[in-house]
């Protein structure tokens, strides 16, 4: 998030640091202004959205980690737009991603967009703010082997689509709230998103639109993972006191249309 990264009283690195968490601290100290933002008392994070999906039970253990930021996105959207990015990464080394039929299920790790990957509600569960009782189980897929970790972090969560509402001050004043600013935060930069991908996808037809008729039964499945993942969230996860979420209405808004086609309302011309 640009944001934090040019806020006076954060210290965010523009790149990601997508490494294991016993590796973060030593690339840190090698980050150009890590050692001076301690004197200068700013609060100083790494961002990298495999830290959850990879470490999340590790990162909960982590006594210096006291805040977290977590963004979720529509699980359509999520994969089509990390499909195309891993397309476009390879395509400039002349290689080409994996097909589409490939990454049905489980058989990739994180790093790559699968339809497994898509239920974030499994990796929100491994930081441990929920009790994971027996009805609320019910709404996770098998949890074998899947570490869960405890700690007294607290949880900022937002859905992608509130950055690119039209009036973002109620976001922006929770967020200077929960990292504790004095300074506000700069609003949100109104980026076209939509025209742009698009653009994308004309000059380059090697990039997928999910919404074509033969990704049908793949949008099924993330649809399907898409209403588990809201109900959990919506019905145990924000329930933790540890958990913030801005502007709840909005947020469990964008979250209901995770079990609904992004596609048909699309062509509806329905508002998402």
């Amino acid at each position: 998030m640009s944001l934090l990264s040019e806020h006076p009283q954060l210290f965010v690195p523009d790149k990601e640091y997508c490494i294991a968490p016993p590796e973060l601290t030593d690339g840190l100290y090698d980050e150009v202004g890590f050692n001076e933002s301690d004197k200068g008392n700013q609060i100083r994070g790494v961002k990298c959205p495999n830290h959850i999906v990879m470490h999340g039970s590790f990162l909960a253990t982590l006594p210096h980690l006291k805040k977290l930021i977590i963004g979720v996105r529509h699980p359509v959207r999520w994969f089509e737009s990390f499909w195309n990015f891993k397309q476009r990464t390879l395509l400039k080394q002349g290689g080409s991603y994996h097909p589409i039929d490939e990454l049905i299920g489980s058989g990739f790790n994180k790093f790559h967009p699968s339809t497994d990957g898509s239920r974030f509600h499994l990796d929100l569960a491994t930081l441990g703010k929920t009790q994971l009782s027996k009805s609320e189980i019910e709404f996770l897929p098998p949890m074998e082997n899947i570490s869960i970790g405890h700690s007294n972090a607290t949880i900022f969560l937002y859905e992608a689509s509130q950055l690119s509402q039209e009036d973002t001050h109620i976001f922006r004043t929770m967020l200077q709230n929960f990292l504790n600013l004095k300074i506000p935060i700069a609003e949100v930069p109104q980026l076209n998103h939509i025209p742009k991908e698009e653009k994308r996808k004309m000059e380059d037809n090697s990039l997928i639109d999910i919404c074509e008729e033969k990704y049908f039964e793949l949008r099924q499945i993330l649809l399907g993972h898409g209403k588990q993942a809201h109900e959990w969230i919506l019905r145990y996860f924000i329930k933790s006191n540890d958990v913030y979420v801005p502007n709840l209405d909005e947020f469990r808004r964008s979250l209901l249309l995770w079990s609904i086609d992004p596609c048909e309302q699309k062509s509806n011309n329905i508002n998402i």
